[in-house]
């Protein structure tokens, strides 16, 4: 079993290898924010999330991280990259906390499936080593 650590640089390196250069990219925080809504708006996210009823995306000043959560009333996804798979990522984080656990990764690949299509969904299903959190997901 993997460490969080391990878990997290797993989840970041099977995202990288299964989705860099597929997906949109969005222009700046007002077409993330856009896509983020139209999402959490729809039925499918309702069925799945009824809690999370919005989220409000902005830029990060970080160099380091492509994006990360912070918890309140509203989370605030904060990227710096602006691609879809890094938004997915950060909403996924929103549903399911800061772990990079079965939960987290369920999560993440519903949402690229949904929303990238069954072909990115496999493709990251497939990047996602033995031992991780992939194999607890139904």
């Amino acid at each position: 079993m993997l460490t969080g650590r391990e878990r997290q640089l797993a989840a970041y390196a099977a995202e990288e290898a299964a989705l860099a250069g597929s997906g949109r990219s969005f222009s700046g925080p007002a077409e993330a924010q856009r896509y983020a809504a139209e999402l959490i708006g729809s039925d499918w996210w309702a069925q799945r999330w009824p809690r999370v009823d919005r989220v409000a995306v902005g830029p990060s000043r970080s160099r380091r991280l492509d994006g990360y959560v912070l918890a309140g009333t509203v989370p605030q996804i904060r990227l710096s990259r602006w691609r879809e798979a890094v938004l997915l990522h950060e909403l996924a984080h929103v549903v399911t906390g800061p772990d990079h656990d079965a939960a987290f990764v369920e999560a993440l690949l519903a949402l690229v499936r949904h929303r990238m299509g069954f072909h990115a969904y496999g493709a990251l299903r497939h990047a996602l080593p033995a031992g991780s959190p992939a194999d607890e997901v139904r």
